[in-house]
């Protein structure tokens, strides 16, 4: 009985018409009070499958509110790429629980900047391996974009290409005449975004400019 409540429920949030978003709100405000947990994180589910940043405040409302829900929450956060809620994330990289500490990283990996650095940065020190290792990976994802975001001021432009392929997680850059720049990642060809083909002489430019 408790799972098709929680599928009703679900099912009544999603077809809500965009034009009657007080309906809704009503509809969220009811799931919330229920006393079944299912049916609670089936409406923010539901939220998330949505993908309506109209959304947001409800799941950040629960966030505070239901102690119970915040892994739940974060996921949704998470899903709908809600970057206005990630310093209400943040605050839950010091949760006790740390699933949901890992939780949290991952989800300031989609919707954080390098603005919460320091808050991370705490993290690199985590009783559990695996919430350390994500800080790290993220602390250092946000020093290469970084990094690329000051290329343009003074790396050559060959240093620029592999910035780019540290950025993107790839192996190894491919440079060929007649070709446009591509990257190799899981052992799959990429093309390089924004390439143009190059030449022999492009090439030789690329290589003597980091040789001199």
């Amino acid at each position: 009985l408790k799972s098709v409540k929680s599928t009703k429920l679900k099912a009544r949030l999603k077809h809500v018409p965009s034009c009657c978003f007080i309906r809704f709100g009503v509809l969220v405000r009811t799931a919330m009070g229920d006393s079944d947990w299912l049916v609670r994180e089936s409406a923010i589910d539901a939220m998330a499958e949505l993908e309506d940043e109209r959304c947001i405040p409800y799941l950040v409302d629960i966030l505070h509110k239901q102690p119970d829900l915040t892994m739940s929450v974060i996921l949704a956060l998470r899903q709908l790429k809600a970057t206005a809620a990630a310093d209400h994330v943040a605050v839950h990289l010091g949760a006790a629980d740390p699933d949901v500490r890992l939780a949290a990283i991952n989800c300031l990996a989609e919707i954080g900047n390098k603005g919460f650095a320091d808050r991370v940065g705490v993290c690199q020190e985590d009783a559990v391996h695996g919430v350390r290792m994500a800080a790290r990976a993220l602390l250092q994802k946000w020093s290469i974009r970084a990094r690329a975001s000051a290329a343009l001021e003074g790396d050559s432009p060959l240093e620029q290409l592999l910035l780019r392929v540290a950025e993107a997680d790839a192996d190894d850059l491919i440079l060929a005449p007649g070709r446009r720049a591509v990257l190799k990642r899981m052992g799959r060809i990429e093309p390089m975004g924004n390439s143009e083909l190059l030449t022999a002489h492009d090439i030789e430019a690329l290589l003597l400019d980091v040789l001199t």
